[in-house]
């Protein structure tokens, strides 16, 4: 059976969107990522409050399992408690994968000073410069996500066109 799998951080742009963008193939594997390649993913850094607990799908990975993010701020266990019994009741496997795990603190205070106190330009400059020293954490988590869900470590190739609408 297909799997929706949705990856969730407190706010839904920085950490949740770099995991869902590389399970998708959307960034490299093997060579550095570049800010510019951060800054140019669809609602990275984006999205506002009024969009906390949104589910927004990124696309199909090539095992057909659905890929979403959502913000769900500081209430983890109320989201996955949510999220988890939904599925229950839909009769749907949803696999939930908390994307901020590889996060560092620099990274955190950069998206607090981006999202919560509008200072963009600086909180941009940290959240980004954090996210590529810890980017091949972001590796490992979604790579041992595929293999939990029968695919390869990494994605054979991304491919833009199927990103779903947001």
């Amino acid at each position: 059976m297909k799997k929706i799998v949705i990856y969730h951080c407190f706010g839904g742009t920085h950490s949740s969107i770099i995991a869902a963008n590389l399970h998708l193939g959307r960034l490299p594997w093997h060579e550095p990522v570049r800010r510019e390649e951060l800054l140019a993913l669809p609602h990275f850094d984006r999205l506002n409050g009024q969009q906390v607990g949104i589910v927004f799908p990124h696309g199909e990975d090539e095992g057909g399992n659905l890929v979403c993010t959502v913000a769900r701020r500081g209430q983890i266990q109320l989201a996955e408690n949510i999220l988890a019994s939904l599925g229950r009741l839909l009769e749907q496997e949803i696999l939930l994968v908390n994307a901020l795990s590889p996060l560092g603190s620099v990274a955190r205070v950069g998206g607090f000073l981006s999202r919560r106190w509008g200072v963009v330009s600086l909180g941009r400059i940290l959240l980004t410069a954090d996210c590529l020293r810890v980017y091949p954490r972001f590796l490992k988590l979604v790579g041992e996500t595929r293999i939990s869900l029968g695919l390869t470590w990494e994605p054979k190739a991304g491919k833009p066109e199927q990103m779903a609408k947001i």
